[in-house]
């Protein structure tokens, strides 16, 4: 039996069979959810550490930590220094988008024209360059 919702369709015989494979390999999920969540666990608890540490008054971290503070952040946004690098690093990141942008949109205008200039000697387009796998770049390459 399929279902068609909009674009896509679905074969339930084969999500009915993915379930009851699912349900066998049980101790292997969670074996699975185990491994991803030490590893999670393991890339946060420093960043949650860090801004623990944020606030703290001392210049020196020490646990516990006896008195809490803001002061840092005041400091941190009275620095000029901070603010020539937050702005250097926000014209950097958006020459990087702009450049990246239009090196994409170059890249699909030459695989269209290329595909557009190939097309009459190959009606199936399989002369077209390659637009790379669809699964890596997200896109499907139309041979129509």
């Amino acid at each position: 039996m399929k279902l068609a919702i909009g674009v896509f369709a679905m074969d339930l015989d084969g999500f009915v069979a993915d379930v009851q494979r699912s349900r066998r390999s049980r101790p292997r999920n969670i074996l699975l959810y185990g491994f991803v969540a030490a590893v999670l666990v393991f890339f946060y608890i420093p960043i949650a550490t860090q801004v623990l540490f944020s606030f703290t008054e001392s210049r020196f971290l020490s646990w516990p930590i006896q008195s809490f503070s803001t002061r840092w952040f005041s400091e941190l946004l009275a620095d000029r220094d901070f603010w020539r690098a937050s702005s250097n690093s926000a014209l950097l990141a958006i020459c990087a988008t702009l450049f990246a942008t239009l090196l994409g949109i170059g890249g699909d205008l030459s695989a269209r024209i290329a595909a557009d200039l190939c097309r009459g000697r190959d009606p199936q387009g399989r002369c077209a360059p390659p637009t790379g796998p669809p699964g890596r770049t997200g896109l499907i390459p139309c041979r129509c």
